[in-house]
């Protein structure tokens, strides 16, 4: 229920950008997968979403979305708490956030 509240909320930032390069493009939840997706839009190519991107996105998104109480008992209660990016050129990333207990 907590999820859905701030999914809501969350459609008022769509479009605000995060950074230079990144802007909001949602959330989306889904309580019979036990499954919060939080969409971007990077204007990045997918090229430069390589493998050194990925593992310093991933670590910063982890960080960031495990240290608040919400999210970390979600993904403690088997919640799966993934970021999806798009590239400008229609590349398409899935990081899933790793919560250690």
């Amino acid at each position: 229920m907590a999820a859905q509240q701030v999914a809501a909320a969350m459609e008022q930032d769509v479009g605000v950008w995060l950074d230079r390069t990144t802007r909001n493009a949602g959330m989306a939840v889904s309580c019979e997968r036990k499954q919060v997706e939080f969409k971007r839009f990077s204007y990045a190519p997918s090229a430069a979403m390589n493998a050194t991107w990925k593992e310093r996105v991933a670590a910063g998104w982890s960080a960031d979305y495990c240290s608040r109480p919400l999210w970390l008992e979600a993904a403690q209660n088997g919640w799966k708490l993934t970021l999806s990016v798009w590239s400008s050129d229609g590349g398409h990333v899935t990081l899933v956030a790793e919560c250690r207990r």
